[in-house]
């Protein structure tokens, strides 16, 4: 679930990554000795299990839209490899009011949208409009609460005002691509998640848009004209393919070069036996979680969602099917994070505790029939969860046994992934769905844990605590990290008190690849950071009819 630099954008379920401009690779270079001239020309073929619910940025939803999304557009800038600094992407400098509570952009005079049209700082402030729109429904849109103003100074000069200072402000300036005013300014807002340019989009960035087949592909051309230089590659598609046994053996036979996290079982046997492909693995943004839907009756308590999760052995389901490759989640901040509470506790496996605790609340097998019951209503539910992540359903199917231990009665449901995503952002699924999030770079629980957040997008289990409330509010207007960090540990204790969520696990982030593509440098920050430096021997190149 669906998030500056891109890559810290959104606090959104599916990740957000980072367009790296600044990085242009026309022209050809030397590599290793022994190795190919590096030279422009080739296509990278992205096999992936889902398509974009659209190419819109403010209004997309999904990561599968935010990596392609993050090709074609920049921010104003893009946040650093220590995850807090700032470096240039459409803007190429600044500089900060005394009282820090100004920053004016610079924008690189020579930028251009793909249709040939100069991008300006009227694009940037017409942006800011639609991020601040409440009829927009931009998923960060917290993220401008302290922005007062947008204000143009010249065509490629624009300061961002603030109400106060504090350590985010590149980065809640930054959020969110930039936008074409002029292909949007006249499309209504309440249509702009099925308008045209939802599904051609004209970007910015180091690829342009070619064309989008439904539930075939998407393919993307290097954007001859890019300000930072050609990029390396000719063109990436991503073909969608949701059968995960399909992906793998396409990837083994090089229909496909680049597969998303491939069955942890299948891993090791990948790096001993496929000569073609290589492994890399770095920190996963994506935890797994169970949401309750708090608005249910059965997980209205905050002491039964305790017991459910105490009921649900994580050990037993990483070790079963994670093959090593994953550690519990244990609340909503990553542990990558500066303001991770190292002293969270995981919620302890203790089925007995969990009985006493939902016998308690009145929960008890009255009949004798094997499961709780409470006037009349046995606990029984739905967890309803993607069919193309086999890890999840598995998962699913392990945690419908270790209830059915407590007496609830647990009916595993797999739906493909759109309709699934679209029942929990519209808050339709009235009971329990075991999905994941990507969080952001920005330390921020506002767009899913408060209650500002009820009835939009990302809240969707209905939580609100007023204690957490206020913790976020004040940490959010501290001016210094160190000043925010006491808060931000308080509102995790809180919430993992609270279990809205049952958190389950962080998967290490893998990617299989295929030897012959060049250039990639993941980390934290997302897998794509710098495909426009990504590249390919022309020995290796594949035929235009490959792919």
């Amino acid at each position: 679930m669906n998030e500056p630099c891109r890559a810290a954008a959104l606090a959104g379920l599916l990740v957000w990554s980072s367009t790296a401009a600044g990085c242009g690779g026309g022209g050809s270079e030397a590599g290793s000795p022994g190795e190919e001239l590096r030279e422009n020309g080739g296509t990278v073929v992205f096999g992936v299990p889902t398509e974009p619910d659209n190419l819109l940025d403010v209004v997309s939803t999904t990561r599968a839209a935010q990596d392609i999304i993050d090709q074609m557009f920049l921010g104003l800038t893009e946040v650093g490899e220590d995850l807090l600094s700032h470096e240039p992407a459409l803007a190429r400098s600044w500089d900060t009011a005394e009282d820090g509570r100004a920053i004016t952009y610079h924008l690189a005079p020579e930028a251009r949208w793909h249709d040939g049209v100069p991008v300006t700082a009227h694009d940037v402030r017409f942006t800011y409009e639609l991020h601040a729109d409440p009829e927009v429904g931009f998923s960060a849109r917290s993220w401008k609460q302290f922005i007062t103003d947008v204000v143009v100074e010249d065509d490629h000069t624009v300061t961002f005002r603030f109400d106060r200072r504090y350590p985010y402000q590149h980065m809640d300036a930054g959020v969110g691509a930039i936008l074409p005013k002029h292909r949007l300014e006249k499309v209504p807002r309440d249509q702009l998640e099925t308008c045209e340019f939802a599904r051609h989009p004209v970007g910015n960035g180091p690829f342009r848009f070619v064309k989008w087949e439904a539930q075939q592909f998407v393919e993307l051309a290097a954007n001859e004209d890019y300000f930072e230089g050609r990029p390396s590659l000719d063109r990436i598609v991503f073909r969608v393919i949701p059968d995960r046994t399909v992906l793998l053996a396409q990837l083994e036979t090089g229909a496909i070069d680049v597969m998303e996290d491939p069955p942890p079982h299948e891993v090791r046997r990948l790096e001993r036996s496929v000569p073609n492909v290589r492994i890399e693995r770095f920190p996963n943004r994506t935890y797994a979680y169970i949401g309750w839907d708090s608005t249910n009756p059965l997980f209205a308590s905050a002491r039964v969602r305790r017991a459910l999760g105490m009921g649900i052995d994580r050990d037993e389901i990483i070790e079963a099917l994670c093959y090593g490759y994953a550690r519990p989640a244990l609340g909503p901040i990553h542990p990558e994070l500066w303001a991770y509470n190292e002293e969270l506790t995981e919620l302890p496996f203790d089925p007995d505790a969990a009985r006493r605790v939902l016998a308690e609340e009145g929960w008890t097998d009255t009949d004798g029939d094997g499961w709780l019951d409470r006037d009349g209503q046995v606990f029984e539910f739905e967890l309803q969860t993607n069919h193309d992540n086999r890890i999840r359903m598995d998962a699913a199917v392990m945690i419908q046994s270790q209830l059915k231990d407590l007496g609830v009665k647990v009916l595993p449901r797999n739906y493909e992934w759109t309709v699934l995503w679209d029942s929990v952002i519209r808050h339709s699924y009235e009971t329990a769905v075991l999905v994941g999030w990507s969080v952001g770079l920005k330390v921020d629980l506002k767009p899913i844990w408060h209650s500002a957040s009820l009835g939009q997008k990302f809240n969707h289990t209905g939580y609100s605590n007023p204690e957490v409330d206020r913790l976020i509010d004040e940490a959010l207007s501290k001016e210094t990290l160190e000043e925010a960090r006491p808060l931000w540990r308080l509102a995790q204790e809180r919430i993992v008190r609270d279990q809205p969520y049952t958190f389950l696990f962080i998967l290490d982030k893998i990617f299989a690849v295929n030897e012959r593509v060049q250039g990639t440098k993941p980390d934290f920050r997302g897998f794509y950071l710098n495909l426009e430096d990504w590249w390919i021997p022309s020995s290796k190149r594949r035929h235009r009819s490959d792919t």
